[in-house]
């Protein structure tokens, strides 16, 4: 909440979210924090799947250039 932008409205009253100790509050409304649903290693999951295309794509792309390169010479 505290990079929520100060604003204000058209009778000049200045609107930012303040914290009362407890809640936070914004227009005199209490705000209700939600939050999404984030699974657990959802990104570490993403970047080893990422990491082994990567890794065996590169694999096959040098395979190929030595193989390349042995017909050359042949």
């Amino acid at each position: 909440m505290s990079q929520v932008i100060p604003s204000f409205d058209k009778d000049g009253n200045l609107n930012l979210p303040q914290y009362n100790g407890r809640d936070w509050v914004y227009r005199q409304q209490a705000v209700k924090m939600s939050f999404p649903y984030c699974k657990y290693g959802e990104y570490a999951e993403f970047g080893a799947y990422a990491g082994k295309t990567l890794a065996g794509a590169s694999a096959i792309v040098f395979v190929i250039i030595v193989l390349l390169k042995a017909i050359k010479t042949i």
